[in-house]
Parts: structure tokens; sequence; C-alpha cells
């Protein structure tokens, strides 16, 4: 993707080390989960299978949205769990040991 770009980038940390790098296209969504058949794939017991889902609403980075799939240690952002809440540039999604981090759009 282009530096440009208007799509909102995420990046998946794990003890400060960046693992991934995560374009979010205006309208799509990409999954969170250990299972291999999500788009963001997170190796942490805590995590569950099918976690989270992350979503855009429109191309405004106001629009992004995650939602909570009924994980077992839940979904947290700004420190609270959620089920499901608005992010905004900086925000740090908590999943296990693992951090999602919306750096920009």
């Amino acid at each position: 993707m282009a530096e440009g770009s208007l799509c909102p980038i995420l990046e998946l940390r794990c003890q400060g080390k960046v693992l991934g790098r995560y374009s979010l296209e205006p309208f799509h969504s990409l999954s969170i989960g250990r299972d291999p058949g999500n788009p963001i794939v997170v190796n942490d017991p805590a995590i569950s299978r099918h976690h989270a889902e992350i979503f855009t609403l429109s191309t405004q980075r106001r629009d992004v949205v995650i939602k909570d799939l009924g994980s077992t240690n839940g979904t947290r952002v700004r420190g609270q769990r959620i089920e499901r809440q608005i992010l905004e540039i900086g925000d740090v999604i908590q999943l296990g040991s693992h951090e999602l981090v919306l750096v920009r759009s």
C-alpha cells in the first residue's frame, strides 16, 4: 500500500517487537485469532480461535471499529474490556500478551 493511502494501519506487537502490519481497507473486515484462517493470526494461548474482528465503516479513521467475538479472555481497549469499540489513532488493543495498535491512516 502506498504511503499516502487513507487506509488505517494496524501493527501487531509483542514485547515491543512489531510482528506484522495490516491495512484496513474501507468497508472490509479482518478477523483476529489463533485459527490460521484468520487474516491476523495471533499465536497466543490466551487468544480464542476466532477472537475479534476489526472493520472500517468508511474512509474516515474515526470509523474503525473492533468487536469481540465472544472470546474467553476478552478484548481490551484503553485498558477496558469491550464488546464493540470505535478506535482512534494510537489506541492499543490488548489481546493476551499481544497488542494491536492503530498507528495511522
